[in-house]
């Protein structure tokens, strides 16, 4: 509440003469503040006086103070650590972890984030742990399993409402039942395909998508399908050599991504002697790479100073600007071996040389 400083004097002054005048009393001993000559300089009449209006002046009273959050399962000594209402306990009744900040269960209310009830454990709310590991937020972090076999990785999971330190899951690993997979997967053909093995995989909801190593196409199957290539189980499409089958037969390729698919292509050919684009694979094309009439036309690319040039070739811009490949003199030489070769000296005059690479080039060096 909000009241002018001159409204609250007037107030206070008004009621202490009214008081000490013996305003509201019989008792004739109070003194008689009454003016016996109205009007003379002595005394004025009230009902004549001009009264200034109350200056704009305003006090602030006190507002209380709003209350701090809770902090659930922050470590605490005593209860003065705790806010928002928590009180500082033992939750889980044990002694190898920090009493917290919690409060008691009841079942109509629940318990604070990061916290959950069991009766069976405790009459407060417990601290969402993993494992050995203080996690109240359930983070998906690494922690032990231990069984009668001993102790084995595992990942913290929300399961209902508490934190357990689950199995990891194992896309891919190649199983012959459910139980040799872990993480919820299940065991199946999953790209329906009786060339390779049952591995372990989940169905494919295009919502979640499927776990690392994996792909989704109903075309295929209605579970996560492992990035194969040619019939290598290869789930992080490492550029490995492969066997395809192509309208022509089997060809030997790489494995390479294609959208969100591991595939099969053929390997590219920089420098094989070409006549046309179709002579050339892994996105080659067929061009005179060094402008040279003299030299055959051969599978290259774009010359990109930060992507480089296909083994056995180099970037000239001065010559051309696709990838040139290593001739040497006359000689075609894309591997730039030391073979011999004829070449010209400072002084014009040819004489049989080596092949050398030189500052990226394939060049034939006089001796």
């Amino acid at each position: 509440m909000r009241i002018g400083k001159a409204r609250l004097g007037v107030l206070v002054t008004v009621a202490l003469t009214w008081a000490g005048c013996g305003g509201g009393s019989n008792d004739t001993s109070k003194v008689d503040c009454g003016c016996p000559d109205v009007g003379t300089n002595d005394c004025l009449d009230a009902s004549t006086m001009e009264t200034a209006p109350p200056a704009d002046v305003s006090i602030d009273l006190p507002t209380e103070a709003a209350s701090p959050e809770a902090n659930p399962c922050h470590p605490c000594e005593i209860d003065a650590d705790c806010t928002g209402g928590l009180v500082c306990f033992d939750e889980d009744n044990n002694p190898a972890t920090p009493k917290v900040c919690t409060k008691p269960y009841d079942p109509n209310t629940g318990c604070p984030d990061g916290m959950h009830g069991d009766y069976n454990v405790s009459k407060y709310c417990i601290c969402d742990d993993c494992g050995g590991e203080y996690n109240p937020k359930c983070e998906p972090t690494s922690c032990l399993i231990t069984t009668d076999g001993g102790s084995k990785l595992g990942e913290c999971k929300l399961t209902g409402d508490k934190c357990y330190c689950q199995p990891a899951s194992n896309p891919c690993q190649k199983c012959e039942s459910d139980a040799d997979c872990t993480g919820g997967l299940v065991c199946f053909d999953e790209d329906n395909n009786a060339g390779t093995p049952k591995v372990c995989t989940k169905p494919y909801d295009p919502n979640t998508g499927c776990p690392a190593g994996m792909h989704g196409d109903y075309n295929v199957s209605k579970y996560c399908i492992c990035e194969d290539c040619g019939s290598i189980i290869n789930p992080r499409c490492e550029p490995l050599v492969c066997l395809a089958q192509g309208t022509n037969g089997a060809f030997v390729g790489e494995c390479k991504l294609t959208g969100d698919k591991c595939d099969c292509q053929p390997s590219a050919n920089p420098c094989q002697k070409c006549e046309k684009d179709a002579d050339c694979t892994g996105g080659l094309q067929c061009l005179d790479d060094d402008n040279n009439p003299a030299t055959p036309k051969v599978c290259t690319k774009v010359y990109v100073p930060a992507d480089g040039c296909p083994a056995g070739m180099h970037g000239d811009y001065a010559i051309s600007k696709f990838c040139i490949c290593e001739d040497c003199g006359s000689v075609f030489n894309p591997k730039c071996e030391a073979t011999e070769c004829l070449g010209v000296n400072a002084d014009g005059v040819t004489k049989v040389g080596s092949c050398k690479l030189a500052n990226g080039k394939c060049d034939c060096a006089i001796n």
